[in-house]
């Protein structure tokens, strides 16, 4: 690192990066950028179409909340313990997600194929795997320059990159799989429509059900890839948007937990500064990250906490728990400046979500919905019962229509169905 780079370096503060974060954050959440989001994500679910049906898959997007973005700002800067400067690192991928788009794929088609290039890619990347983790071992053993807990957490990543691409490989031998442990726990269930207190049976049909799971995630995940790469490789819908895909972005992603999913980059040539992350995923993936032991409320910086509800009262601060806790209603009228700055904070901590419907039509959420579906989890829980009966009230005092609509690049022409 040069002196000049360095001295630069040393100058920049948070100011800088907060600045410059929250102007791309602002810019992306104008009104032609996020009608520009909206036909992009119509136009794709469009071409998904191809692939399955609307309700074989669930595809949406969400603007990342002010406070997430702020947050992931802070944690690039620290004070130093000793000279007690403020030193900062610049990290350009903080607004990458900004725009976070998923497509989670919930069935996938019997006569689902995928063609000889997507194989022969795999191939190739397959052994590029193979090469990296023996080239790593290598390393490790005769440098020994790493710690055992990074080497043995490397070697499990690419092992699990290694069993996903050679499945890649084996893809429509999975689809014929899938098809003979269907039949399996049909035949299960007719045996035990007849007798249901066989336990073996029972265990049997147990056994072939987290095959059936496996197997589905398996095949979801890479119909997913193949999907969005042909669609991003060859529609002329998608150019004409200007959309491509950054190889150099692009992810996969798994853990021991079980957590596996590709992660997409995709950036545009007709809006500066466009940019969106697709994550690919399968039910039993998203369905693990929202209710499983490790969900993404779990993960460091992502605790998601209720916020208290509007009030009149003095003791606003301790209401929520009151309510939890005690199990009482809270009938005290709620005033106007209160509800606003509770809309605000809303405002604030919530992501905006934005689903895909079918034919090309999407709809927006309205606050009520991204507030449910944000804390899905905490307000399904009997302690939050009383909570949540506040929280409806509250959000039926004060409705939003839903609408579902087919957006266009001219704003003003979007058609819109009740």
């Amino acid at each position: 690192m040069n002196k000049t780079f360095k001295d630069f370096k040393n100058r920049l503060s948070v100011p800088v990066f907060e600045n410059y974060c929250k102007s791309i954050y602002n810019l992306l959440k104008s009104k032609p950028y996020e009608n520009y989001t909206d036909v992009v994500l119509s136009i794709l679910g469009t071409e998904l179409e191809n692939y399955f049906l609307p309700d074989e898959m669930r595809l949406k997007y969400r603007y990342k909340s002010k406070n997430s973005l702020e947050r992931n700002i802070s944690k690039d800067s620290k004070i130093d313990t000793e000279s007690q400067e403020l030193t900062s690192e610049y990290n350009k991928y903080i607004t990458y997600d900004i725009i976070g788009m998923r497509l989670v794929i919930e069935r996938v088609p019997d006569n689902f194929k995928i063609n000889d290039e997507f194989i022969e890619k795999s191939k190739e990347n397959l052994e590029n795997t193979k090469l990296e983790l023996t080239k790593l071992k290598e390393k490790y053993f005769k440098e020994n320059n790493i710690s055992e807990k990074a080497f043995e957490e490397k070697c499990t990543y690419l092992k699990n990159r290694i069993t996903y691409l050679k499945n890649c490989t084996q893809f429509n031998n999975l689809i014929k799989e899938r098809k003979k442990i269907e039949d399996t726990i049909f035949f299960i269930k007719d045996e035990l429509s007849q007798d249901d207190t066989d336990f073996n049976l029972k265990k049997d049909e147990q056994i072939a059900q987290n095959l059936l799971n496996n197997i589905n995630n398996t095949i979801g995940m890479i119909a997913g890839e193949y999907a969005i790469n042909n669609i991003f490789s060859n529609s002329e819908n998608i150019k004409k948007l200007g959309l491509y895909l950054d190889p150099k972005r692009e992810k996969f992603f798994c853990d021991k937990t079980g957590y596996t999913s590709t992660h997409f980059c995709i950036k545009s040539t007709k809006m500066p500064n466009w940019i969106c992350e697709l994550q690919n995923r399968s039910s039993l993936i998203e369905y693990q990250s929202k209710y499983g032991l490790n969900t993404h409320d779990k993960l460091p910086g992502k605790k998601r906490k209720l916020i208290n509800l509007p009030s009149n009262n003095k003791n606003a601060v301790s209401l929520n728990k009151y309510l939890s806790s005690r199990g009482q209603n809270y009938s005290q009228p709620n005033d106007t400046i209160s509800i606003k700055n509770f809309f605000r904070k809303l405002d604030e901590i919530i992501p905006h979500y934005t689903k895909y419907t079918s034919n090309g039509y999407i709809k927006k959420y309205t606050t009520k919905e991204n507030t449910i579906h944000y804390y899905k989890k905490f307000l399904g829980n009997r302690k939050q019962l009383n909570y949540r009966r506040q929280l409806e009230k509250i959000f039926n005092e004060h409705p939003e229509n839903s609408e579902i609509y087919l957006p266009n690049l001219d704003i003003e022409k979007n058609e819109k169905i009740k």
